[in-house]
């Protein structure tokens, strides 16, 4: 029998500390040998036909990273141990899960707190036990389609923080079009007053949007001073203006914003938008709920 992700962070955050560096297909397969699988376990899918063990050590690799126990410099890159990996490590532990992340990892805390508010009473519930769960099957179906979801955007943030920075404004650019608005104009290469593209509100052009655009990381926030310039590019154009960054807004910039009727997309809310359009995400799997037609049985 195959044991849940949580089972395999451990033997897979101590063959990263072995390895030092080693990609996760490798380590898959490690774990594979460690743990003595009939050919009946390694031959378990799930629904979308991948393996159920490489799913589960790969949904262990994301909590660990998550947590700031491992490091993958890029998707699909070898993975290493942290310093803070080592540290637990070396405290002699007999097993991982989410809730041992939860007390133990202020990064852990952190990374799912910052994608979804309703983390901390959703995802770990640090003083229940199994017994307590009280979610129908929808609701525990649609809690791991969010935590899914919110897999994804972190993944698609930490790609786009990489990003080439004119790339990102056409990637921008091309999602508002995707969104339904008109035709979209990127400025940046002409160095027009700052403002980084033009869009279209309708498609006939009536009235136009202007955007900039700012790849910047997590910890470099837009200032009230960065917005003002904005503005300030835009007032003699009679249009609206949207900023959009990979990272966030001080309070400042976001009281300011709500002022200058000017709207604002940090990096989670981006992502969600890319997620929720389809753009630059596939859809793996389809599920879909019925319940009984009562009218189907009325006689009437």
């Amino acid at each position: 029998m195959i044991q849940n992700f949580e089972y395999f962070m451990l033997p897979l955050l101590k063959i990263i500390s072995k390895h030092q560096r080693i990609f996760l297909k490798d380590a898959i397969v490690l774990i594979k040998q460690q743990e003595k699988y009939t050919d009946e376990d390694l031959s378990q899918t799930i629904k979308s036909g991948a393996s159920v063990i490489d799913n589960r050590i790969a949904w262990a690799k994301t909590y660990l990273k998550g947590a700031g126990l491992i490091e993958q410099p890029s998707r699909g890159s070898q993975i290493n141990i942290s310093s803070e990996g080592l540290s637990l490590l070396n405290q002699q532990i007999e097993c991982i899960d989410k809730k041992f992340l939860y007390l133990k990892c202020s990064k852990y805390r952190e990374w799912i707190e910052a994608f979804n508010s309703k983390a901390k009473s959703n995802e770990i519930e640090v003083q229940s036990n199994a017994e307590s769960k009280t979610e129908t099957p929808e609701e525990e179906l649609t809690k791991a389609y969010d935590s899914m979801k919110s897999t994804t955007c972190r993944d698609l943030l930490d790609i786009l923080y990489s990003v080439d920075p004119y790339k990102f404004e056409k990637i921008i650019l091309d999602l508002l079009v995707r969104m339904g608005y008109g035709k979209a104009i990127e400025t940046k290469r002409s160095n027009d007053e700052g403002i980084d593209g033009i869009i279209n509100k309708d498609v006939l052009g009536l009235e136009k949007i202007y955007i900039q655009v700012k790849r910047y990381n997590k910890h470099n926030k837009i200032s009230r001073p960065t917005l003002q310039g904005f503005v300030g590019s835009i007032h003699n154009k009679d249009s609206k203006g949207l900023f959009i960054t990979t990272s966030n807004f001080t309070p400042e910039a976001v009281e300011y914003a709500k002022q200058a009727n000017l709207v604002i997309i940090n990096g989670i809310q981006l992502t969600e938008l890319m997620f929720d359009y389809d753009f630059g995400v596939q859809t793996r799997t389809t599920l879909n709920i019925k319940h009984i037609d009562d009218d189907f049985f009325n006689d009437e």
